[in-house]
C-alpha cells in the first residue's frame, strides 16, 4: 500500500504595515485551491488577480485590501515566483 505522508507546507512570508504574514507557497497549496487558481488563470490576468487578492485578503484578515495596486502586483509576482526549498540533495542529471 502506498502511504501519503503530508509534507511540511512551504511558507511565503511577507511584511505589510509592520505586521508579518505567512501564506502557503503556490506549490504548497491544497489541490482544491490550486485548481481554483488554475481555472482563474485560464480566464486571464484579471481573474487570476482577483483570485490572488481574495486569497491574500483571507490570509491577512483583510489587510492586503489596503495595499496599493502596484504593491499588490509586486507581492503577487513574488508569491508566484517563490520556489519551495528542498532540504534534500538532487543528483546531477545525466541527460
Amino acid at each position: 500500500m502506498y502511504v501519503i505522508e503530508s509534507s511540511d507546507a512551504q511558507a511565503f512570508e511577507f511584511e505589510f504595515e509592520g505586521t508579518a504574514y505567512s501564506v502557503p507557497q503556490l506549490a504548497a497549496l491544497p489541490m482544491d485551491d490550486l485548481m481554483e487558481f488554475a481555472e482563474a488563470a485560464e480566464q486571464g490576468e484579471t481573474a487570476s488577480l482577483k483570485w490572488m487578492l481574495r486569497f491574500f485578503k483571507d490570509a491577512t484578515d483583510g489587510a492586503v485590501g489596503r495595499m496599493r495596486s502596484a504593491d499588490f502586483g509586486r507581492l503577487a509576482k513574488a508569491w508566484q515566483a517563490a520556489k519551495p526549498v528542498d532540504a534534500g540533495k538532487q543528483r546531477a542529471s545525466s541527460d
